[in-house]
């Protein structure tokens, strides 16, 4: 990638150090999200030395980056930490004040509304800026439910279903197939809500019906309670996902948004629309009520 741009002052076409960084860090295999992540939460775009040098250290886990950070003297912040050693997303944009290359997650969400009203519309934004002033009763909300191991990029383009073999199964075509999830280098300790919003959101059309939707999340909540062999709440697990969905379209679906020019995400759309829908009305039912 860099040839290229070194070539293309010669044909007239120049590409500033900036622009240089953006592209190269958005055509970056999802393997090092985690370091793109941090680099996105400088309050400046990095110098592209900076970047290749970074890109050459070997262990692009978080706890690789952040003993390459602390090798390499660069200061950590508490929430980068809190992001290397936990997988957590969450931290570094979970509040107005926070900055990514001097632009504040509102400003993020604002630029998102101009670039793309198509999906990111006003009664979308305006619910996600509100749910930022309200971050503290999101956080206590999460709280409130037992932890678990979730996958955390819980959608299909990590998961496949496959044919077990015959002596996995009984003889019907439905038992035989079996479901593989893939990817989890970003998994976490959280709440299981995180995997299902981002999984409905993914696979259930904007159109889809609030009957359908809750019926699956309470077929969800069923298996839950058998295979874990406890009983929850349903009220409140409800309440813990529509936090997860809020969390989801602030941050993932966010940082989608920011890469979707150079990356021209084609489920971006659907996803957005599909998770917004769910989330305003659920808004408008009195179910979300924010705090500031």
């Amino acid at each position: 990638m860099t040839e290229v741009f070194d070539a293309l002052p010669i044909v007239g076409d120049p590409v500033s150090d900036e622009d240089r960084v953006v592209h190269l860090l958005a055509n970056l295999p999802d393997s090092f999200d985690m370091l793109v992540t941090v680099l996105g939460t400088n309050e400046k775009v990095p110098k592209l030395e900076t970047v290749t040098e970074w890109l050459l250290n070997e262990d692009v886990s978080g706890e690789g980056v952040l003993q390459f950070l602390q090798q390499s003297g660069r200061p950590t912040r508490p929430a980068e930490e809190c992001l290397l050693t936990t997988g957590s997303k969450l931290l570094p944009v979970y509040t107005k004040s926070t900055v990514i290359w001097n632009w504040s997650v509102v400003d993020m969400l604002a630029n998102a509304a101009k670039e793309f009203p198509e999906f990111w519309t006003t009664p979308a934004v305006t619910m996600i800026s509100e749910a930022i002033d309200s971050a503290d009763e999101l956080w206590k909300t999460f709280d409130s439910f037992p932890k678990t191991l979730i996958h955390n990029d819980c959608n299909p383009q990590n998961i496949c279903i496959r044919k077990a073999t015959s002596d996995q199964g009984s003889n019907s075509d439905e038992d035989l197939r079996q479901i593989c999830i893939y990817d989890w280098e970003m998994a976490r300790i959280d709440v299981p809500q995180h995997d299902l919003a981002e999984f409905l959101a993914f696979v259930l059309p904007p159109a889809c019906s609030m009957n359908k939707r809750m019926e699956l999340i309470e077929y969800y909540i069923e298996m839950l309670e058998k295979y874990s062999k406890q009983k929850f709440n349903h009220q409140n697990f409800l309440k813990v996902y529509d936090a997860a969905a809020l969390d989801f379209q602030l941050n993932k679906l966010n940082l989608y948004t920011m890469t979707h020019p150079f990356k021209d995400y084609k489920f971006l759309t659907r996803v957005v629309h599909s998770n917004s829908a769910y989330l305003l009305h659920r808004k408008s039912d009195g179910h979300i009520k924010f705090t500031t």
